[in-house]
């Protein structure tokens, strides 16, 4: 039975397909990788416990030296202690002996300044003693001396008083008796004035009275006759001169009429006169100024004749100059635009190719991320099926794509004959990378073109608008509304001396990278 049950075996063994035998070598490798796992896991855990148990034990062993170490360090610093304190214990008796043998001298000190003292104030009282007794005995004299002046000095002025009173009663008495004769002796001639002025007076006024009298009569006598004699001589003054006071009024009237043209013409010669020595300055004044100022006005005229003739001068050489200027420019402007005409063309065509080399791209190469050490995993026939492809996309792109897909042919037949193994993808370290990180750089060559085209795009957009700039400038200028100056001459001869720089600096770049480069350092000059 057990020859049979081997030979049964054998044929089911021989009777598994390749995919059969690939599951059950994953399921063994599955289950061989888990029972490794576990044994890890295992092998952790049994460390892990193996760790925890030496770190209580070494806690422990660490907790009890820490104890013993605490013990002997206490008893040495307690023996330590008890020396320190017998030391201080001495150095504290032999301190305190010198400070009673010090109190001791310093009492016996005391006692000796406190008997000094005592004598001291005893001297000093009886001293005090004397000098009261002194101050009393002088402060006595004082008093007894004072009394006997003052007494000699209340006599004395006692006398002087009285013989002062006594002189002013008799002198007081002599001016009364010398008021009273006067008084009585002015009395008496005030009296007889009075009397005489009396008796003169009346005798005036009698007097004023008849002289007024007669002189009243005698000058209205007087009045009457000269008023007679004045009407007489009046009416025949008036009757002798009645034409001619008329011929004088009239001869008045007309006096003040002419006396006020006078005035009027009087006052306009004046201010006539006064007009023409103004003018007169005036003219003279304005006549040197005028003088000065047309001599300097002759001088800038000359000055601008000459400065007209010299910006003419160079207005002439500067048209001249710009002339040629602007042929040079019109020559260079063709030869960038040619230029840029190339440069397009040159991108055109890249892209072209790189549109032809994604269509040629292998699925694997989609796959892989896009890095050269990706690649080292591949076949080498894929390899030279990779670099047959490309040979073939540049070949097709010059005309000879029949050459090129005979040689992609025998590239995939050399391929599939040989015997082709799954690649194995690897990071940049070397490692291998799993299938489902397959894609996880897939975007970074598309995310490159995509730039290199927008890249280019917007090149492309900003030469046009430069050279439609250029374009209006230029045409600007030949019809007359560019200003020929010295700023617009300086910004031709500045793009000039650029575009022979840019024509002589810019090459054909063989891939997108150079011509990026290229058209980033490439500068043109607006207008």
């Amino acid at each position: 039975m057990a020859p049979k049950k081997g030979k049964k075996a054998k044929k089911d063994a021989k009777e598994l397909s390749p995919e059969e035998k690939k599951a059950k070598a994953e399921a063994l490798a599955i289950k061989a990788e888990e029972a490794r796992k576990k044994k890890i896991a295992a092998v952790k855990a049994r460390v892990q416990h193996l760790k925890d148990v030496e770190e209580k034990y070494s806690n422990e062993n660490m907790q009890k030296i820490h104890d013993k170490w605490r013990k002997i360090m206490r008893t040495a610093k307690t023996k330590e202690l008890h020396k320190d304190i017998e030391i201080f214990s001495e150095c504290y008796d032999c301190e305190v002996k010198r400070k009673d043998g010090s109190i001791a001298i310093l009492m016996r000190h005391l006692l000796e300044a406190e008997q000094q003292r005592d004598l001291a104030f005893s001297k000093h009282l009886e001293i005090l003693n004397q000098l009261m007794s002194l101050h009393n005995t002088r402060m006595k004299d004082m008093e007894t001396e004072f009394q006997d002046n003052a007494q000699k000095f209340e006599q004395s002025f006692k006398q002087e008083s009285e013989h002062i009173r006594t002189a002013h009663e008799r002198q007081k008495k002599e001016l009364h008796d010398m008021i009273h004769a006067m008084e009585n002796e002015c009395k008496e001639a005030e009296n007889e004035l009075r009397q005489e002025f009396e008796a003169s007076r009346e005798e005036i006024k009698n007097k004023n009275t008849e002289e007024y009298n007669v002189l009243k009569i005698s000058l209205e006598r007087s009045i009457e006759d000269l008023e007679c004699k004045i009407e007489e001589t009046h009416q025949a003054y008036l009757e002798s001169t009645d034409s001619k006071t008329q011929a004088f009024k009239r001869m008045m009237e007309k006096d003040k009429v002419t006396a006020r043209l006078i005035e009027q013409r009087m006052r306009k010669l004046l201010h006539l006169h006064e007009s023409i020595a103004y003018r007169r300055a005036k003219i003279a004044t304005d006549s040197r100024e005028w003088e000065s100022r047309n001599k300097a006005l002759r001088e800038q005229k000359d000055g601008m004749n000459k400065h007209y003739q010299g910006l003419k001068r160079k207005i002439s050489k500067l048209r001249s100059q710009a002339h040629q200027d602007l042929k040079a420019v019109s020559n260079l402007s063709d030869d960038v635009q040619a230029d840029l005409q190339k440069k397009l063309d040159m991108a055109g065509t890249i892209l072209k190719l790189g549109q032809l080399n994604s269509k040629l791209e292998l699925e694997q190469e989609r796959v892989f991320p896009f890095d050269p050490l990706h690649l080292s995993s591949l076949h080498p026939s894929v390899m030279n099926m990779r670099s047959f492809k490309l040979n073939c996309a540049t070949n097709q792109a010059r005309g000879h794509a029949q050459e090129c897909c005979r040689v992609v042919d025998t590239a995939s037949d050399t391929c599939s004959s040989d015997s082709y193994h799954a690649p194995i993808v690897t990071d940049e370290l070397g490692k291998e990378v799993e299938e489902f990180d397959y894609l996880s750089k897939f975007h970074c060559k598309y995310n490159k073109v995509l730039l290199d085209k927008m890249a280019l795009e917007k090149q492309k957009k900003e030469l046009a608008v430069q050279v439609d700039k250029l374009k209006f400038s230029l045409k600007g200028y030949v019809e007359g509304f560019a200003a020929c100056n010295d700023e617009t001459m300086k910004k031709l001869k500045l793009y000039m001396n650029e575009a022979n720089d840019h024509l002589k600096a810019t090459t054909m770049p063989s891939n997108i990278d150079c011509l990026m480069r290229a058209m980033r350092q490439t500068t043109v000059i607006t207008s």
